[in-house]
């Protein structure tokens, strides 16, 4: 004769059937006891990322600060050459001159930087991410110096810092022609009111290329 035993348990399993885990999860993670705890120790234990090193972190500024160096040594050698005068009666190499000493200044202070930043690293110093060269801009900021040095006798002080200071605006990212015209107007016209009109400077406004 049958016997009734009653309703099997949850939701007509047997009594020797496992119950899932109603949360959804399997594997290691819903395991109890031994298993469960070297499973879970396994996925947390991840390598950490290689810390950069110190000479990594700062030999983008070491080389950044030479290269002002370097140029601002190019400056000061190349204005020995001229008569440099003095502040209110400025000679053709005053300008380069006082051009190169503060271009080597910043590349002193720049790589005083690094070093301070080499001897005390910051714990959460990360690399730089690798970016493309910028080479387009840098070449015209090269275009706009030796341009400078070349029509500033043929064309004048004024024409050479308008077209000087247009060039060298565009090399900035995201600069547009009409945002470089504009700042080439503003620096060319402090430049007139500080060297010409203040300073007294002894370059001509133009030049005989342009009717001077």
């Amino acid at each position: 004769m049958a016997t009734d035993n009653g309703p099997a348990p949850d939701g007509g399993r047997g009594p020797s059937e496992v119950t899932p885990p109603r949360d959804g999860s399997t594997g290691s993670a819903g395991m109890s006891g031994p298993a469960g705890a070297v499973g879970a120790a396994t996925v947390g234990a991840a390598s950490p990322a290689a810390r950069p090193s110190r000479w990594q972190l700062t030999k983008a500024d070491f080389y950044s600060g030479a290269i002002f160096v370097a140029f601002g040594i190019a400056f000061a050698a190349a204005s020995s050459q001229y008569t440099v005068g003095t502040l209110l009666r400025m000679g053709p190499g005053y300008f380069p001159r006082l051009l190169g000493i503060i271009l080597a200044l910043m590349g002193l202070a720049i790589i005083a930087v690094a070093v301070l930043h080499w001897l005390r690293p910051s714990s959460d110093d990360t690399l730089p991410e690798d970016q493309p060269v910028p080479w387009l801009r840098g070449a015209l900021l090269l275009v706009a110096v030796l341009l400078f040095g070349f029509i500033i006798g043929g064309a004048g002080l004024l024409p050479t810092v308008l077209l000087t200071t247009f060039i060298a605006a565009l090399a900035g990212q995201g600069t547009t022609p009409a945002r470089a015209a504009v700042i080439a107007v503003g620096i060319t016209i402090l430049c007139m009111v500080i060297f010409v009109f203040l300073l007294r400077l002894t370059v001509p406004l133009f030049g005989p290329w342009v009717g001077g």
